[in-house]
């Protein structure tokens, strides 16, 4: 089958698509998964059964349909994952979705060995990275951390967490000089819900007065050895 051979797929603007795959098999050998503009892609990004052992770089932005983005069980096959970018997808609530369990049970450790960047960005209802306390997270690679106008984010993960490469968090995609460490990330997350309270608490007295705010979107491109789509004709793939 031609699909099990790609390397990297990018779809844009697929305003109909509402499933990726449905099969357990098919993109074993995904390096670059680029999801743009799909408004209508159901709850999840992919299914419970889809693994990314091979995946290096995930990208997804504009996907207003999504409400969690893997499932623990796919977060775990995510070994090979450098970057991570979430941006503008304006239901998603976690990024990985934690098991149900009981909490005196043995943590699950969930380790991203080699994901060195993670931006989220614009998620206006994303309330942490995993909500769920049956997981301890290991992030033994990571070094840059984007945090942007996430206003409902209490804390990253309820769960264990490690970083030991992580020192700062970026306040925004675009400004590198603009950061804050509290010591750990939990306690920057949480620094950070604090100051975004506080200014969602003058915009409301503002906005009494009337001013308002605007946001911006990102375009991706294909070339040589890439799958690209970009079509509002596709009802599923």
């Amino acid at each position: 089958m031609v699909l099990s051979r790609l390397t990297e797929l990018r779809l844009t603007y697929l305003y109909e698509l509402m499933h990726l795959w449905k099969e357990k098999e098919g993109f074993q050998n995904l390096r670059i998964l680029h999801v743009v503009g799909c408004p209508k892609l159901k709850s999840y990004l992919v299914t419970s059964s889809v693994c990314f052992q091979n995946l290096m770089t995930l990208q997804v932005e504009g996907c207003d349909g999504i409400i969690k983005l893997v499932t623990h069980s796919t977060a775990k096959s995510l070994v090979q994952l450098r970057e991570m970018r979430i941006g503008n997808c304006e239901r998603i609530a976690e990024i990985v979705e934690g098991s149900d369990g009981d909490r005196h049970e043995v943590k699950d450790e969930i380790i991203f060995p080699k994901l060195n960047l993670l931006e989220l960005t614009r998620l206006s209802n994303l309330e942490s990275f995993c909500s769920s306390g049956n997981h301890t997270f290991g992030f033994p690679s990571l070094a840059t951390v984007v945090v942007e106008d996430c206003p409902k984010m209490k804390v990253f993960s309820k769960g264990g967490l490690n970083t030991p490469m992580l020192h700062k968090v970026q306040r925004y995609w675009d400004r590198e000089a603009d950061f804050i460490w509290e010591g750990s990330l939990n306690s920057t997350i949480q620094k950070l819900f604090k100051e975004w309270n506080r200014v969602e608490e003058m915009q409301n007295s503002v906005e009494d007065q009337g001013i308002p705010s605007t946001s911006n979107t990102q375009v991706s491109s294909s070339f040589e050895g890439v799958f690209f789509i970009s079509s509002s004709e596709v009802q599923g793939f």
